[in-house]
């Protein structure tokens, strides 16, 4: 899919971090960070990227494969289908969500102190987080260590859903006329809500921008700009490993 395929620290490495490919194309600026946060909180900490979707069989195979090599390291992943199928091949305690290293073992320094906190505001739990009660925790956990409450007040009818469709644009219809900032973990949802002029922000962008005035309104980003990204974190990932 894209030319990207980087290895870093991962020889005798007790951690192994896989972000999501997504936001190596949305927000290159953000991948050296978050290794270096969780390398500064956890200790030895590999990182994989490729340009691939790993939940493809022969690509998830090869992910296996490689955690034998490593001698079997915890896998931090940032990836919504690739966490929840590492959870069904690899022993449960080897596998961790992004959120969940955030939540138990706090978050970077600032600048996760914006202008433009309201309180309260309204969560989207991707589809495929809709059942899993301990990732939307970590994330609203989050979200209160970055200065934003959920709005416990308002019951949303689109967490009733059944199908992933309906289950979108239930949620869109019900907060588009809500006076609150909107909040995802998911690239596809920030898309989704972005395409219909509906300001979200991501929750990344709650953690390592300085500001969360222009993610409110982000435009989806194209498969140029896309590709653009990706060269922009080839060029990051070779200036720090001089």
């Amino acid at each position: 899919m894209y030319d990207l395929n980087y290895e870093r620290n991962c020889e005798n490495c007790e951690y192994l971090f896989l972000p999501n490919l997504r936001w190596a194309t949305d927000t290159p600026d953000y991948i050296l960070p978050m290794h270096d946060h969780l390398t500064k909180r956890l200790g030895k900490v590999g990182m994989i990227l490729h340009g691939w979707d790993d939940t493809e069989e022969s690509k998830f195979n090869l992910l296996k494969e490689k955690w034998e090599e490593l001698d079997k390291p915890v896998l931090i992943i940032g990836n919504a289908r690739l966490y929840l199928k590492a959870k069904e091949n690899f022993p449960k305690d080897k596998v961790w969500s992004y959120w969940y290293a955030l939540a138990d073992y706090g978050l970077p320094p600032a600048p996760h102190t914006h202008t433009n906190h309201f309180k309260p505001s309204v969560v989207f739990d991707p589809w495929y987080f809709k059942d899993d009660k301990y990732t939307k925790m970590y994330c609203r956990d989050i979200m209160m260590m970055s200065n934003y409450e959920e709005a416990e007040d308002i019951h949303l009818q689109y967490r009733e859903c059944t199908d992933e469709k309906t289950y979108k644009e239930t949620f869109a219809a019900e907060v588009g006329d809500l006076k609150k900032p909107i909040i995802t973990y998911c690239n596809n949802c920030r898309d989704y809500l972005a395409g219909l002029g509906i300001p979200v922000i991501h929750m990344l962008d709650l953690i390592f921008s300085h500001t969360d005035e222009k993610t409110q309104n982000h435009p989806v980003f194209t498969a140029e700009e896309k590709s653009e990204n990706i060269a922009k974190l080839q060029k990051l990932l070779a200036e720090a490993d001089k």
